[in-house]
């Protein structure tokens, strides 16, 4: 999976899961086509922009064997995402996160919106599904105690419990010590 790099990856026997945070690719003209000869020029302008670059960030599962190589079973946009996997594998959780960039820099005295996504696959990574989730609760970490029952963690902090696999999700409130100050967030 282009653009190389690591993941977050598992591994048992020879069975590997992993996640993976991925930058787009970025490609350079010949020297022949650029402007200048000694400088490298990206064949699309997007890909000299740095805002432009992070809003095409992607976030990947893949499984697969050490010996046979892994395949992407999910491709969704993101700069972060946070997993969860059960003991066997059977079933993973995965948040993605993705802000935009560009919008960002042109508000610069605003709060640019993060765009959380929740979703699960039952089956090993193979076929995944959306969850509900408020798109502007951003997830850090999930936590789970099998695959039904966890919990999801939010900056400031925040904190959701579900016990139905994620279908249902109640806020549980969090003490006011425990609440970071809005300089802090």
């Amino acid at each position: 999976d282009k653009p190389y790099g690591g993941g977050n990856a598992r591994i048992k026997g020879n069975d590997v899961i992993s996640l993976k945070v991925a930058g787009p690719n970025i490609t350079f003209k010949p020297v022949s086509e650029r402007a200048d000869p000694e400088y490298a020029e990206p064949v699309e302008a997007w890909m000299s922009n740095s805002a432009e670059r992070l809003n095409r960030r992607t976030i990947g599962f893949f499984r697969g064997t050490i010996d046979g190589g892994l395949t992407r079973t999910f491709h969704q946009p993101g700069q972060d995402a946070a997993w969860w996997y059960s003991k066997d594998w059977s079933t993973q959780y995965v948040s993605t996160d993705w802000m935009d960039y560009v919008k960002a820099r042109q508000k610069r005295n605003e709060l640019a919106p993060h765009f959380t996504r929740l979703w699960r696959s039952r089956d090993g990574g193979r076929n995944w599904t959306q969850l509900d989730w408020p798109e502007n609760q951003r997830i850090d970490q999930l936590l789970f105690l099998d695959p039904d029952r966890g919990y999801a963690v939010g900056v400031g902090p925040r904190l959701w419990r579900t016990a139905d696999g994620g279908r249902t999700w109640k806020k549980i409130p969090v003490p006011l010590q425990a609440m970071a100050s809005d300089a802090e967030q």
